[in-house]
């Protein structure tokens, strides 16, 4: 089991998540093996991940700025505009990428598909 603080931004600073993670031995001991030869341990790695995955909105408004890494940094209506089919492909393959319905209406309006 596994216990991480929410970010401060949340509204109960002070509740805690808990994940329970299961893996098959064989994938375990490979993923424990390659921190081990990295320096590192399955705690680390689970608190990195799991911060990384909480700083991600639920839903991305078109005032969001984006976390990733092609256009990290700018706003989410800013991309739309400059680059729908990369939000489309977002939308595709990224499962934490959730818009809200005015940055769909804005996409469709942009790009009709």
């Amino acid at each position: 089991m596994f216990d991480l603080k929410e970010r401060p931004k949340s509204k109960n600073p002070d509740k805690a998540i808990k994940v329970d993670v299961s893996l098959p031995r064989k994938l375990h001991d490979d993923l424990l093996a390659a921190l081990e030869a990295r320096g590192s341990d399955l705690d680390t790695f689970l608190a990195v991940a799991a911060r990384s995955y909480l700083r991600v909105p639920s839903e991305f408004s078109l005032s969001t700025v984006l976390p990733y890494k092609k256009y990290s940094g700018e706003l989410l209506e800013t991309i739309i505009r400059l680059d729908p089919s990369y939000v489309r492909w977002l939308l595709e393959n990224n499962a934490s990428f959730r818009m809200n319905e005015l940055a769909h209406r804005l996409l469709d309006q942009v790009d009709p598909e």
